[in-house]
């Protein structure tokens, strides 16, 4: 796929964060003959998240009648896709829940100041041992957080046990540790809105099997429409570690994963990608309701590697 000039952009500025390097932070229907997926080749999980699937693009079955999940006809591959194959596209499905109002209901004003500070700098094990000795249920959160919303070995005993077991995970568990995910849920501790947030089983199967796309040497170019808290972009952002590579967020709200992938300490590992870039946009308005210049400077047909979808 093309990828314009203006998806490398210059690397992030750097701050030390407890001895490491670490750089500041930084949805609609289309009309006929556009989609900013362009000639990407189109594979996702099916509803038994089939081991053979591949996953180049992960998206909604609805989609499909605008472009997602095909290759447009008579548009070249120009690079070749391990494991892609020129065959028929599967069926596809979500891998990132987007709500009709994924906006939230507001932030309980009240509640913000009750939201501890977890230790810093962040690291895995020294987080969930302190977040064992809270207590959650005291603090009048509007939605106290639970151990599941952070602990990767229950996430990945569960419901996609069988898919975790037969794939080499080593990397998607190191960055999914390495990601402050307390920083992404705090907006939903105090608001009491978790629905624009996927859970942490989904959001590491989704790396696993976007993994070897997302770690291309030439760097990717990946867009995650309906990316809630911003997770999956700090993960493919650690997961891509190339300098080269674009990442990209829309949603309806953007406020908060805009403010947390600019925080220092969303990770304890460094990264050479560039900063994610998050765009306010609707799935179901016209060219994903992003303003012209921005979609004809981000969002040209063919642009992206990868794209996750979610509704």
């Amino acid at each position: 796929s093309h990828r314009p000039s203006h998806q490398s952009p210059p690397p992030r500025a750097r701050a030390s964060v407890g001895g490491m390097s670490r750089r500041p932070g930084s949805r609609s229907s289309s009309p006929p003959g556009f989609h900013p997926f362009g000639a990407v080749p189109s594979y996702a999980i099916e509803d038994d998240m089939d081991s053979k699937a591949s996953a180049g693009v992960l998206a909604p079955a609805p989609l499909r009648a605008h472009g997602v999940g095909r290759r447009r006809r008579g548009a070249p591959h120009r690079r070749r896709r391990h494991g892609t194959g020129t065959g028929r596209p599967r069926c596809l499905r979500a891998i990132v829940t987007l709500p009709e109002d994924a906006a939230g209901s507001g932030r309980q004003e009240e509640g913000v100041d009750r939201v501890p500070t977890p230790p810093l700098p962040y690291h895995y094990d020294t987080f969930v041992h302190w977040f064992k000795a809270q207590q959650w249920k005291e603090l009048g959160l509007r939605m106290p957080p639970s151990l599941g919303w952070f602990d990767i070995d229950t996430a990945l005993e569960g419901k996609f046990q069988a898919q975790f077991k037969e794939r080499d995970i080593r990397r998607v568990v190191a960055v999914a540790r390495a990601i402050n995910r307390f920083l992404f849920m705090r907006e939903i501790m105090e608001s009491g809105d978790d629905s624009t947030q996927a859970s942490l089983g989904m959001h590491l199967l989704a790396l696993t099997y976007l993994q070897e796309k997302l770690a291309s040497p030439e760097g990717v170019a990946a867009l995650d429409i309906g990316c809630g808290t911003g997770w999956l972009l700090e993960a493919f952002a650690l997961m891509s570690d190339n300098s080269r590579s674009n990442i990209m967020g829309i949603d309806l709200d953007i406020e908060a994963a805009t403010k947390v992938l600019a925080d220092p300490n969303v990770a304890s590992l460094a990264t050479r990608s560039p900063a994610p870039r998050v765009f306010k946009g609707n799935l179901l308005e016209e060219h994903f309701g992003v303003d012209s210049a921005t979609e004809q400077r981000f969002l040209q047909p063919g642009s992206f590697d990868v794209v996750n979808v979610g509704v």
